[in-house]
C-alpha cells in the first residue's frame, strides 16, 4: 500500500471521486456523466501538470429521502474518500439539501473534510428559457451547471477566494442561472489553485513512516506542515460568527449571566478574586465547555478502522480551534455587555455597600 501510495505521489496524481449518494433519474445519470467528462477534460487541459482521475462510485444505500442534510452526506463522502485513498470527493444527490440561512442550498463544502456534497435537486432547467435558443437538451444544461459548480467547489475546497466576475466559477452563484454564466478560472485564481493542488500531490506524512509512530508526535509534525491549509480553515468557518450562529447558547448564557448580576453573593465573590484565579479559571472554563461542544456534537474524526493521516490531524486541529476561538469569541461579547451593563446600572459606591452590607439595608446617601 505504501508503494501504491508514492507511486501516487511522484506521477503527481489527482482523484477526485463522484459518490452517487441514493437514487437518480435518467436525465440526471446522463447530465453526471456529461459534467464529469466535461470536467476531467477541463482539468487535463488546465492543469497538465497533474494526472487526473475522477472515480464514479454508486451508493443507491446513501438515499436519505425527497430531503437531507449535508452533515451525514458529507460524512459519508469522508468515509468513501478515507477507504479509496482519494484527494477530495464529491457527494452527489438528488434530494433537496435543507438550509438554514437561505431559500435553498445547492451545494456545502468541507475544506477541513476535502469533501462536497452537491444537490442537483433544484439544477435542471424550469422553463424553455433557461434551455437558450436553440434550446439545449436539459440533461446537458444540467450538466453545464453541474460542471461549473463542480469547478466552483474544487476551488473552495482548495481555499481559492470568490469572485465578482460572473463568468468566473469562483463566482458566488445566488441563483441557479448564475451557473450558466460561470465558465473557467481566471489566470489568478488558476495559479492559486495549481499551487494548493502542488502540496496536495507531495508525499504525505503517513506516507514517510513504514513503522507506527507516536500519536503526539505525529500530531505534531502534521499540525506543523499543514499550518497554512489550517488556518485557511479556520478563518473559512468564521469562528467569530459562533455567538449568532449558535443564538440559543448565546441566550442561555446571557440570561444566566443577568441574573448572577443581580445577586449580591455573585458580585462578593468575583471581587474577592485575584486577577491571576480569574485568568486561570476563564481559560479552564473555556477549555471544559470547548471540550464538551467537540464531545458532545461528535465533531472530531476518530481513528477507529483508518490509519491516522494528515487529513484526520487537519480536520481536528481546524474544528478544535473553531470551537476554541468561537467559544473565546462568545465569552468575550458577553463579559464586554456585562461590564457595560454594570457600569450603566451599578456605580463603584453602590456595589462597594452592596458586597459589604451583608443582611443591613444599603444606604444611597
Amino acid at each position: 500500500m505504501s508503494s501504491q501510495n508514492n507511486d501516487k505521489s511522484r506521477a503527481r496524481l489527482i482523484e477526485i471521486g463522484w459518490v452517487l449518494a441514493g437514487r437518480f433519474s435518467e436525465l440526471e445519470l446522463d447530465a453526471i456523466m456529461q459534467a464529469r467528462d466535461q470536467l476531467q477534460d477541463y482539468l487535463r487541459a488546465s492543469f497538465p501538470q497533474f494526472q487526473w482521475q475522477l472515480p464514479l462510485l454508486y451508493k443507491p444505500a446513501y438515499f436519505r429521502g425527497p430531503s437531507a442534510e449535508a452533515a451525514p452526506l458529507l460524512r459519508d463522502g469522508l468515509r468513501e474518500r478515507d477507504s479509496h485513498s482519494w484527494d477530495f470527493a464529491l457527494v452527489l444527490t438528488s434530494a433537496d439539501l435543507n438550509s438554514y440561512y437561505k431559500a435553498y442550498t445547492l451545494a456545502v463544502p468541507s475544506q477541513a473534510l476535502a469533501v462536497a456534497v452537491v444537490s442537483l435537486s433544484r439544477l435542471a432547467p424550469q422553463s424553455e428559457l433557461e434551455r437558450g435558443q436553440p434550446p439545449d437538451a436539459p440533461s446537458t444544461v444540467l450538466g453545464r451547471r453541474l460542471r461549473a459548480l463542480a469547478l466552483h467547489l474544487l476551488g473552495d475546497l482548495n481555499g481559492v477566494p470568490h469572485s465578482d466576475a460572473n463568468n468566473s466559477v469562483m463566482f458566488q452563484p445566488d441563483e441557479v442561472s448564475d451557473l450558466d454564466q460561470m465558465q473557467d478560472y481566471h489566470a489568478s485564481e488558476q495559479d492559486l489553485l495549481a499551487e494548493e493542488l502542488a502540496d496536495i500531490a507531495d508525499v504525505r506524512l503517513e506516507e514517510e513512516y513504514t513503522q507506527p509512530t507516536n500519536l503526539f508526535v505525529f500530531y505534531l509534525r502534521a499540525t506543523w506542515r499543514l499550518r497554512d491549509e489550517i488556518r485557511s480553515a479556520v478563518v473559512q468557518a468564521r469562528p467569530w460568527e459562533f455567538p449568532f450562529r449558535l443564538s440559543r447558547l448565546t441566550t442561555g448564557a446571557l440570561s444566566t449571566l443577568l441574573i448572577m448580576l443581580m445577586t449580591a453573593e455573585a458580585w462578593e465573590v468575583g471581587m474577592s478574586q485575584n486577577q491571576p484565579f480569574i485568568t486561570f479559571f476563564s481559560l479552564t472554563a473555556l477549555s471544559i465547555a470547548s471540550i464538551f461542544i467537540l464531545k458532545r456534537q461528535k465533531l472530531l474524526l476518530r481513528r477507529s478502522r483508518r490509519a491516522l493521516t494528515e487529513q484526520t490531524v487537519q480536520t481536528n486541529v481546524a474544528i478544535s480551534l473553531v470551537v476554541l476561538l468561537g467559544m473565546l469569541t462568545t465569552y468575550l461579547l458577553l463579559f464586554a455587555l456585562v461590564l457595560s451593563l454594570s457600569e450603566l446600572l451599578f456605580n463603584a459606591r453602590l456595589v462597594a455597600e452592596w458586597v459589604a452590607s451583608g443582611s443591613k439595608p444599603i444606604q444611597l446617601s
